[in-house]
């Protein structure tokens, strides 16, 4: 990971996209660092601070938690609808429940697979960057 890049967590807006429990889920690990930087994390999506944690997000400095900049860069790079698509498809393959939702973001889904099995979302997110062989053939003169 060569830079801290992710617009997709950059607006109020892009994470209002993430349901508020999966969003908060996914935060809880965290909350030492959260309440260093001045932010409390509430128990419920109702006092979630927005605008205060994307100021958060977008200003990473030496004690931002690796593990957690894993996690946003990973859900960062398969929140988007293919990602959904390969991710929603791996996850009824290995019987991993996610919510029903008649409309699901990207992001949440993402989020969803990393707080249920996150190994699903590393691989997926690998499976990506695969570079297909290309083969050829060549014949050798006298």
């Amino acid at each position: 990971m060569a830079t801290f890049n992710l617009r997709r967590f950059s607006t109020p807006e892009s994470l209002r996209a993430i349901e508020g429990e999966h969003l908060l889920g996914f935060l809880a690990p965290f909350r030492d660092f959260f309440s260093g930087r001045g932010m409390e994390l509430p128990a419920g999506p109702e006092g979630l601070n927005y605008e205060r944690l994307v100021a958060i997000l977008m200003e990473p400095g030496s004690d931002t938690p690796p593990d957690l900049a894993e996690r946003l860069f990973h859900v960062h790079e398969m929140a988007t609808v293919e990602g959904m698509d390969g991710l929603l498809e791996e996850a009824r393959i290995c019987g991993v429940a996610l919510d029903d939702s008649p409309s699901p973001t990207p992001a949440d889904v993402a989020v969803q697979v990393w707080l249920r099995d996150k190994d699903i979302l590393q691989r997926k997110h690998a499976e990506q960057f695969l570079v297909k062989p290309r083969s050829f053939e060549y014949f050798q003169t006298k």
